[in-house]
């Protein structure tokens, strides 16, 4: 097809290209032999080597071969893949790192994919975490039973807790509670310095189940707020792991021991709970004195009116047994 253009002076005239007449090469042939011209002149201006042998690991299906066998290129689906060799000024070809797949490791698509694909199984697997399918699953991959109501062993602090445990034939929170705690989602703590005594409220629960569903399902919470629990009969319970800290005093668990007493503990004509046991304050005695023992941070034993003002736990009757049990225990109070 003629192509012309037409000027001001009305004269009609050949295209650029025709009145300087056409190139004999194009640009990338003309880059070519400058190059070689180069490499004459100064051999150690060649900046690409001859490829070295590869790996003899088998090319993935993403990439494909082309070129002189002398001087092959694999390439990936982009030019992000391209194998360079480069020559250092010492003269020898200097070969970048490869993966299995014979790629440059930073380059290489399918091991790129492989650590997106990991790195997403990793957030999901987080995710779950917090919920029983997740740790169920963790278990699973583990080869072993799901364990949701065994909280993970920290070194010396399960052996304090066993030690605890075994000495007060304390029924174990795996043992007697029907609902799964969140420990991924309760914070630590430890060194404590003040025992805090509870009492039920108004509601009088004496089960250790109706504290775990009033705090797990009704309230919403990782696990039961207190770490014991003591009903009527003086057996004392587990509630929230040791290592773990309490929700029984509001904005202000941190070092706090939290221990029900079980029962409502106020002169209502309505009850017949309004004195602990004597079986209840014994083993409360009891069981402050080994806490003391392993915790030599403890100092403190106080009721709950003492850190909220707006409260009567733990009722005025058990209230005022707490001189007796600083007694007991050689405490102070708050």
């Amino acid at each position: 097809m003629l192509r012309a253009f037409w000027f001001p002076s009305g004269r009609l005239a050949e295209p650029p290209s025709k009145a300087r007449g056409r190139s004999k090469s194009s640009p990338r042939t003309r880059n070519r032999r400058r190059y070689r011209a180069e490499v004459r002149s100064d051999p150690s201006a060649q900046s690409v080597a001859l490829m070295p042998s590869l790996p003899s690991t088998p090319r993935p299906s993403h990439v494909r071969s082309f070129g002189t066998p002398s001087r092959r290129i694999q390439k990936a689906s982009s030019w992000a893949g391209l194998l360079t060799y480069l020559r250092p000024s010492g003269g020898t070809a200097m070969k970048k790192d490869f993966c299995a797949h014979g790629m440059p490791s930073a380059q290489c698509l399918a091991c790129k994919a492989s650590a997106r694909s990991s790195s997403n199984t990793t957030r999901v697997m987080r995710r779950l975490s917090n919920t029983r399918q997740g740790r169920d699953i963790a278990s699973r991959r583990e080869g072993t039973a799901s364990q949701s109501q065994s909280p993970p062993v920290l070194d010396a602090r399960q052996a304090v807790i066993e030690r605890i445990a075994a000495k007060h034939a304390i029924v174990r929170r795996r043992d007697w509670g029907l609902l799964s705690p969140n420990y991924t989602a309760m914070d630590t703590d430890w060194d404590y310095t003040t025992v805090v005594i509870h009492h039920s409220g108004n509601g009088g629960e004496t089960n250790p189940k109706e504290i775990e569903s009033k705090h797990m399902t009704e309230k919403g919470w990782e696990d039961v707020g207190y770490h014991y629990l003591i009903p009527p009969s003086g057996v004392i319970y587990e509630g929230r792991d040791l290592r773990y800290k309490g929700s029984h005093v509001e904005k202000a668990n941190t070092q706090k021991i939290g221990i029900l007493v079980m029962g409502d503990f106020e002169s209502n004509w309505w009850d017949a709970d309004d004195e602990p046991t004597a079986a209840q304050l014994t083993s409360a005695g009891e069981l402050i004195l080994t806490l003391k023992l392993e915790f030599k941070t403890l100092t403190l034993l106080g009721g709950h009116r003492d850190y909220k003002t707006t409260t009567e736990c733990p009722g005025d009757i058990m209230y005022k047994q707490l001189g007796t049990l600083r007694k007991t225990t050689s405490l102070g109070g708050p």
